[in-house]
């Protein structure tokens, strides 16, 4: 608590002079503090007063009607200390027209954290005045209209210091005069030395090789939460318990081999047994499942990566023909591929249907 002697203002070791000892004051808004209504609330409602107890002065929420009423003066600025910063004004009075203007003052930071004020009126001595109350709103109306800090044009040749600064005057000795070339400052490496290909994806042989490698990295506190998102699920998924067919993970990682028809590749051969090769039990429920043929889904699945009744005669019957189409047509029948083929059948079935009818006719 700032205590007020008849020569200095004191608050610990902390001292600055009275303002009426003050010279030499500014008039310059861009350095007034940034004072803000809760910055006034809290000092004439919150701060502690002389007696020890809170100031509670409600009438100083009224003084912005000094503001109005254009009762407040030129407000004048003292930097004290490198944090402090006094304010004064002359306030008129606000029954008499024939009184002297008060003297009314505010030390504050430079932040807008307010410290304490004083008045030449009767109640300046209790430091919560309405006349200095006046000036914070005056100070807090010019905040909020933005009138108060500094912008970049203020600064002197801040907008036009380029050009000065690239053209100097230097002796001849000092002048570089051989000509800038790129690779100077920025360094070309040659094409092969440039390697613009992603690195190969992560691979693992089996989850428990995944679960490794995540505990092993940055990410393990990631995977480890106790949450229903992606990649928790994907930490915690129950590989073993798993419904549908498995396929050996080492076969993932190897590669394709020379083809032949006895399924000399390896890779071929796995998929083979884990997607198409059926054992007698599995076609026996297979066969059950598929009577109702076009009606059941499970018809429609087991004929897509199976050579049929229906698509035995795409298979290619000279070893000259390229089995790529066959091979297309028949893993994804509704491919592009496919797509004229499919429509020259339903034109021929359309043709032969329109002229059935006209013969009927």
């Amino acid at each position: 608590m700032w205590g007020h002697n008849q020569n200095e203002l004191k608050n610990g070791s902390i001292s600055v002079p009275l303002p009426s000892t003050v010279t030499e004051w500014e008039d310059d808004v861009k350095k007034w503090p940034r004072i803000t209504y809760s910055s006034i609330f809290s000092y004439f409602i919150e701060s502690v007063s002389c007696d020890g107890k809170a100031m509670m002065n409600l009438k100083s929420s009224e003084a912005y009607q000094y503001l109005h009423s254009e009762k407040v003066g030129r407000v004048w600025l003292k930097e004290v200390t490198e944090d402090l910063v006094y304010l004064k004004a002359d306030v008129e009075p606000s029954q008499s027209l024939h009184k002297m203007y008060h003297k009314a003052w505010v030390l504050t930071t430079k932040a807008g954290v307010i410290q304490t004020a004083g008045c030449s009126c009767i109640a300046g001595q209790g430091r919560s005045c309405s006349h200095a109350a006046a000036i914070l709103w005056k100070i807090e109306n010019a905040v909020r209209q933005g009138v108060t800090g500094t912008a970049c044009t203020d600064v002197q040749r801040t907008w036009n210091s380029g050009a000065k600064k690239n053209v100097r005057l230097l002796k001849a000795r000092d002048i570089n005069f051989r000509r800038h070339r790129a690779q100077d400052t920025y360094p070309r490496t040659s094409g092969q030395d440039q390697d613009n290909s992603r690195p190969p994806p992560q691979m693992f042989r089996n989850h428990e090789d995944f679960k490794r490698h995540i505990d092993s990295s940055l990410m393990a506190p990631l995977y480890h939460l106790q949450m229903n998102s992606l990649i928790q699920l994907a930490y915690r998924a129950d590989i073993e318990n798993s419904i549908g067919p498995s396929q050996d993970s080492e076969s993932t990682l190897e590669k394709h081999t020379d083809h032949s028809p006895r399924l000399t590749c390896r890779k071929c051969l796995a998929f083979y047994q884990s997607y198409i090769a059926l054992s007698p039990s599995q076609m026996s429920a297979l066969e059950i499942e598929t009577k109702t043929q076009s009606s059941s889904q499970v018809w429609h699945d087991a004929r897509r990566l199976r050579v049929t009744a229906s698509t035995a005669k795409r298979v290619p019957k000279r070893h000259t023909t390229d089995p790529k189409n066959s091979s297309m047509s028949t893993c994804t029948p509704l491919s592009p591929e496919t797509q004229p083929h499919n429509m020259a059948l339903k034109m021929r079935v359309g043709s032969s249907h329109s002229l059935r009818t006209e013969g009927r006719r």
